[in-house]
């Protein structure tokens, strides 16, 4: 090789080197609180929340259900174009932040069981600090609801 090699190979590595650090530094993330809730007697009049997932009553009593258990919920961080994922009850959850800003962002979402995908990816707006559910999966009867809320 020579010295011009060497001298354009070294600006070539300096150039992406740059590059990859501008778009590490652009790099947006935020805080999802993912939840999971398991819902049964469809039609039931009287709602029953546990107090565990009861900040959760607006977007439950938008279903048809009428009693709800805590699944478990998991707090990650989601980045600008890295997958993350979360448990929902025995599902997991693929986020990958698309944008975010002014307390709103855009997800890329796929929800998995035993690996597979249920279904393709789907994309959804949030607003930061208002749940929102996203996925009902499962048992018609007795689904899995999946419910994002945006902490940062």
């Amino acid at each position: 090789m020579t010295f011009r090699s060497h001298r354009t190979l070294f600006r070539t590595s300096l150039v992406a080197a740059a590059l990859l650090f501008s778009a590490a530094a652009n790099a947006e993330s935020v805080t999802v609180e993912v939840q999971g809730v398991t819902a049964s007697d469809p039609g039931k009049k009287e709602i029953a929340i546990p107090a565990s997932i009861d900040h959760l009553k607006v977007a439950l009593k938008d279903t048809v259900f009428g009693t709800f258990k805590d699944s478990g919920k998991q707090s990650i961080t989601a980045t600008t174009g890295v997958i993350s994922t979360a448990r929902a009850g025995i599902y997991d959850v693929d986020i990958t932040l698309k944008a975010a800003a002014s307390g709103k962002c855009r997800m890329d979402v796929t929800i998995k069981n035993g690996g597979k995908p249920i279904g393709d990816p789907i994309c959804i707006g949030f607003t930061k600090g208002q749940p929102k559910m996203v996925a009902q999966v499962g048992n018609r009867e007795a689904p899995t609801l999946v419910i994002f809320t945006i902490k940062e």
